[in-house]
């Protein structure tokens, strides 16, 4: 993994190379390694090409960047080919290539320069963010891999064009420039993070997962963009979007056994590229389906496998002896780290350092410590993201199957019944309802108090789009903030006519925004600010393809998601060490608001902070923590997401 950075300016904006410089040193976490960057001015236009490289494949010099072979084109890269080899033997069988290194950088390099940019694009394997220059051609190409495991954020600015690995590389470099995104903000407080291709900030965005921009640049006239959706309005610039997920599902009609059995190989295929290496590398496990598929296969493949696994004093949330029994179980080189109050205090700090935009996602604070703790022994981990929005991981899914179709035609006056039955049945009902429905019981929240929660969500739902709307926002009609925003509720998956099943369109959404903008932006932070590399197997694009190929009936089982992968996985582990019950990376996050960080959520729920950025409304958020205070409400992830953002602005005041 790297960091990249390239500005794009006038002579107007002249920008010292020492200045360039301190700003590429503010990615020196995702590259601590190595750096370089290349500058010049062509055509009354000023060129800054700078990249920090964490070194993975060919640590030697061969692999450096910016590279510049040719000494006609340029190439910054973040990321991983993992079948950059045999498109290396595929280069050098049609245009007798010869080649310094054995990188996949310097692979990437020769593919682009005898290839055009949407069949390299569908040749290579991996995760990646880059930006190209081709001075022949005189155009530059950036682009972003298909499930966005790799950043790459955008600036427009009147005299200036930014592509960055980071967004805090623009901050840098006029605070002028960059103003608040209300429309982003209001985004954030309704999932907890900032959608793409928009950001915190305005002019700035986030390139979309499977997209390219084309920079045509003869007479090429800077802008300073407003709207993502009038990027090709824009003389001299395209954006192409050259992948899309629902592209390459094609309904697998093959039985149950050999479905499974070409996933299983798919999945051997996908492990054994991922395990590609010249560092040492180990993988992340949890006692969940997806991490411990992938631990089984690496066991399989190579023997000393390292596995890392982060625990909790809170017995209520502990895993960890679960994910010792399977490294037990695969014979791995188990490390284990429990979670003190100490380690908790001491990591707070880092959430601003890695998280470089409003980012709420309490489990981004076990995911630094185990990264910061697997790096002590490893440069590369491999992970298990993406298992639940391919195979139906999450419990809205089941949510769904089991009661979407009695749900939808209830009436109304039944519908209220049903809440007031929740609300004030005895507690026994309640325990008994959260096992039928396999609601893990790792809190120590009242279960009234949880089930307010699920009533309120209920109240929100009268079709498919709405149910997952209320499944994944935590405000809904109540915003917050001062000014009146739009949210962008948009998903094409529930807003134009298809043939998918319900569930199908739920976890197509998931792909395309929640395990991008969430999931793999909280585990690319977490790991690439301590320096250490994170693959996910499951976002290999046969791998993609083949999932959302396969029939949901293969999915869903005895009211089970991932049927498939957990009979794939009992092929390797013990039946009862392959849980029903979907946990989640869930934190006990009320105890530490309450007791380790108490102080911390009390300064950054305080009303000077508030009124510092006079975004929200002071008197609703005192409504909030009152209700949540006495026990009316669970409003504890809306305070989270509060308390990220407080804690973003006074660290990143413009």
């Amino acid at each position: 993994m790297c960091g990249i950075l390239f500005y794009l300016t006038s002579d107007n904006f002249l920008l010292k190379k020492d200045d360039f410089l301190k700003n590429l040193n503010n990615l020196d976490k995702r590259g601590p390694d190595f750096y370089d960057s290349i500058t010049f001015n062509k055509n009354n236009l000023n060129y800054y090409f700078g990249h920090t490289r964490l070194s993975i494949i060919d640590v030697s010099s061969n692999g450096h960047q910016p590279m510049n072979i040719n000494k006609n084109n340029i190439l910054i890269y973040n990321g991983e080919i993992y079948n950059h080899l045999e498109i290396r033997k595929k280069i050098k069988e049609e245009f007798s290539a010869d080649f310094l290194g054995n990188s996949d950088t310097e692979t990437l390099y020769h593919a682009l320069q005898n290839y055009s940019i949407h069949k390299v694009l569908n040749m290579i394997s991996g995760m990646f963010g880059f930006c190209y220059y081709d001075s022949l051609k005189n155009e530059i190409y950036i682009a972003r891999d298909r499930a966005g495991e790799k950043p790459i954020y955008l600036y427009f600015g009147e005299n200036i064009l930014g592509i960055s690995s980071d967004i805090v590389t623009f901050k840098k470099i006029n605070s002028n420039y960059l103003q608040l995104n209300h429309n982003a903000i209001n985004e954030y407080t309704q999932y907890g993070y900032i959608p793409n291709p928009y950001t915190i900030y305005k002019n700035c965005f986030k390139l979309p997962p499977g997209s390219y921009l084309k920079i045509k640049l003869n007479k090429f006239k800077f802008n300073s963009l407003q709207n993502f959706n009038n990027i090709n309005n824009i003389e001299n610039l395209e954006f192409v979007k050259w992948w899309n997920v629902d592209d390459n599902i094609k309904k697998i009609s093959t039985s149950f056994r050999q479905t499974k059995n070409n996933l299983k190989k798919i999945l051997f295929n996908t492990v054994e590229d991922q395990l590609m290496s010249d560092v040492p590398i180990g993988a992340f496990l949890s006692s969940g389906i997806d991490s411990s598929l992938i631990v089984s296969i690496m066991s399989k493949l190579r023997s000393n496998i390292n596995t890392f696994t982060i625990g909790f004093d809170n017995k209520s949330y502990d895993e960890s002896y679960l994910a010792r029994k399977i490294s037990k179980n695969l014979k791995t080189n188990h490390y284990e780290k429990i979670m003190t109050p100490l380690d908790i205090k001491n990591i707070i700090p880092d959430l601003n350092n890695a998280y470089s935009e409003p980012f709420a996602d309490s489990s981004q604070l076990p995911s630094l410590l185990i990264s910061k703790f697997a790096r002590e022994n490893v440069k590369v981990v491999l992970t298990g993201d993406g298992g639940d929005e391919l195979f139906g991981g999450y419990n809205r899914y089941l949510f769904a199957k089991k009661f979407w179709f009695y749900y939808k035609i209830l009436p109304k006056n039944l519908k209220n019944f049903f809440y007031k039955l929740i609300l004030y049945s005895p507690k026994i009902f309640l325990i008994s309802l959260s096992k039928y429905l396999k609601i893990s019981d790792n809190s120590n929240m009242d279960l009234r108090f949880r089930f307010t929660k699920v009533v309120e969500k209920l109240k929100n739902i009268y079709d498919e789009k709405s149910y997952y709307l209320s499944m994944t926002q935590e405000w809904h009609n109540d915003n917050i903030l001062i000014s009146d925003y739009q949210t962008n509720n948009k998903s094409k998956f529930f807003d134009k006519s298809n043939n998918y099943e319900f569930i199908e369109k739920m976890m197509l959404s998931d792909f395309e925004r929640y395990l991008t903008d969430d999931i793999l932006c909280k585990v690319d932070r977490a790991t690439m600010n301590y320096g250490l590399e994170s693959r996910a197997p499951f976002l290999n694009e046969k791998l993609i393809n083949y999932a959302f190929s396969t029939p949901i009936k293969y999915k869903f089982k005895k009211n089970e998601g991932k049927f498939i992968l957990r009979q794939i996985l009992e092929e390797f582990l013990p039946k009862d060490f392959v849980s029903p019950i979907k946990r989640g990376f869930a934190v006990p996050l009320e105890n530490w608001l309450e007791n380790e960080l108490s102080d911390y959520s009390n300064e950054m729920l305080s009303d000077q902070i508030f009124k510092k950025h006079d975004l929200f409304n002071l008197k609703k958020i005192k409504k909030l923590r009152k209700e949540y205070k006495y026990g009316y409400k669970n409003h504890i992830h809306k305070l989270w997401i509060l308390i990220q953002f407080n804690s973003w602005y006074i660290n990143n005041e413009i």
